[in-house]
């Protein structure tokens, strides 16, 4: 198989209180275990044999020689764009946010991988919440109950880029919404709000994960799919104070 092309989103600005507690006003450069967290991604890109080509979009971001860099647009759309058009793709692009410090280069290799088998124009990771909190206590994750368990979204997508480039406002509207169940449900019509409504209280069993990917599928018209990945660093951002504060109570280690 061919390396793929990756973008790492390393741009916008911190809040107030995440500067307070870090230092600095950029989360990308955010310290952990002695190093920035966008340097932490960016070798766990490299490392994997199944990427090659990596640019860093934001402002201000340490990069070797070997790695693109290009300024910060604004937003995260327009920061995925302008990586598309640096690395100048036009088939599959891994895109990654700069804030998942704990990632490792196998666990991209197998989000890699197993996207390329579904063979989908957007592919998500998704992991057992449960695998988060037992991992990383103390660091809150955003999660759905579905029929098959409850799950947090991952930090990474695997687009078709030319796909990607076809759906740009409503692409945009649903990275808005990500971390609302019900804001994203009401993009997806009524029916997936009662059935989010339902998981949410007493009936678990009334949203599934197929139902959900035939819907979203839908509402981009075209081909979307999920990975229930076993690995919680994919979905494991760093970025609040809490988190930070979460971070000195235990020691991490690579499992």
């Amino acid at each position: 198989m061919n390396p793929i092309p990756a973008i790492v989103l390393a741009g916008g600005k911190s809040s107030p209180e995440m500067i307070a507690a870090t230092g600095v006003s950029n989360r990308a450069l955010t310290i952990i275990d002695g190093e920035p967290m966008v340097t932490h991604i960016i070798n766990a890109l490299s490392g994997s044999e199944f990427v090659d080509n990596i640019v860093v979009v934001g402002d201000n971001i340490p990069v070797t020689d070997n790695i693109l860099r290009h300024p910060d647009q604004g937003g995260l759309v327009d920061n995925i764009f302008a990586g598309m058009d640096v690395l100048n793709v036009v088939d599959r692009v891994l895109v990654s946010t700069s804030d998942i410090p704990f990632i490792r280069p196998e666990m991209i290799t197998d989000f890699i991988e197993a996207g390329l088998k579904l063979n989908a124009d957007l592919i998500y990771p998704i992991v057992p919440v449960g695998k988060c909190t037992d991992r990383f206590p103390g660091i809150h994750r955003t999660s759905v109950a579905l029929r098959e368990g409850r799950f947090t979204g991952g930090n990474m997508m695997l687009l078709n880029a030319s796909f990607f480039r076809s759906k740009r406002d409503i692409i945009t509207a649903a990275y808005a919404a990500r971390k609302s169940p019900i804001r994203l449900a009401s993009m997806m019509g009524m029916d997936i709000i009662l059935r989010l409504l339902a998981a949410m209280t007493l009936f678990p069993s009334a949203l599934s994960l197929n139902h959900l990917e035939r819907t979203a599928s839908r509402m981009l018209d075209g081909n979307a799919k999920s990975y229930i990945s076993p690995w919680p660093e994919i979905a494991t951002d760093i970025d609040k104070p809490e988190d930070i504060m979460a971070l000195k109570t235990f020691q991490i280690n690579p499992q």
